[in-house]
């Protein structure tokens, strides 16, 4: 259990920066209500890791967070193997990183669990020159359920651009955007304002904010899509998509269930 209200600077060169980094066999737990400015001049950098194995992973947050890293910059990182990954902030969060996989603001990763990422009113940036960025991801085996009401926005060069990532193989993805506006730009790639994502289970997407959204390839302002369950798409926000080659507002795809898509935009 880590518990800080001061504000933190970690600066790195050749490895990794971080300014929160807590590790546990059993459960992993941050509260953080200073503000954090982390960067590594050529390695990954995170604001704050929590990482568990048996138990769960969970990050409070209330302070705002800079991250800036040659390859991977996360936020706020909430990763468990075999329990929960929860992440409750209300901070502004920007993140930047010029190479690597991804930039992420806030990322919720659960392998054997549920992962959850509630952020109430947060303004959450990610950029990123040649990998891709997202504002908030959460990734679980089971449910993964994503709450918003801040403004959001992705800009990658090379790589996707996505607001809202939700992905889960066995179980339920639930996505409420409850106000917050959302930007996706990318140059060179796919952007997409919310990408949900179930194989064995519900897709449900309910967003009220605006959505300006820009891909080279594919744009999209809500992509839910599911193999096996079905599908619920409620939007009343503008949206406007551009795209090189192939660009849609909401699209919402089941190969066996049904799909339901109320538009009040």
């Amino acid at each position: 259990y880590v518990y800080s209200s001061g504000d933190i600077t970690a600066n790195a060169t050749n490895l990794t920066g971080s300014g929160i980094y807590a590790a546990a066999g059993g459960s992993s737990f941050i509260v953080n209500a200073g503000d954090i400015s982390a960067s590594s001049v050529y390695a990954n950098s995170y604001g704050a890791y929590a990482l568990a194995l048996f138990g769960s992973a969970a990050i409070f947050n209330s302070g705002d967070i800079s991250v800036d890293a040659y390859y991977d910059s996360t936020g706020l990182f909430a990763k468990s193997l075999y329990g929960v990954a929860y992440i409750n902030n209300s901070g502004d969060v920007s993140v930047n990183s010029e190479y690597g996989i991804a930039a992420y603001g806030l990322y919720a990763s659960a392998f054997g669990s549920t992962a959850v990422v509630l952020n109430y009113g947060g303004d959450i940036s990610a950029s990123s020159y040649d990998s891709d960025a997202s504002a908030i991801v959460a990734v679980a085996l089971d449910d993964v359920v994503i709450y918003n009401s801040g403004d959001l926005s992705a800009y990658s060069y090379n790589g996707d651009a996505i607001g809202i990532v939700g992905a889960t193989t066995d179980g339920n993805v639930t996505i409420y955007n409850i106000g917050g506006d959302i930007s996706a730009e990318s140059v060179y790639g796919n952007a997409y304002g919310i990408y949900a994502r179930s194989v064995y289970g519900d897709v449900e997407v309910v967003s009220t904010g605006d959505m300006n959204i820009s891909g080279y390839d594919l744009a999209a302002g809500i992509y839910a899509i599911t193999d096996v369950g079905n599908v619920s798409v409620y939007n009343s926000g503008a949206m406007t998509v551009y795209s090189g080659l192939a660009g849609v507002g909401i699209a919402a795809i089941s190969q066996t269930g049904d799909v339901e898509v109320l538009n009040a935009g």
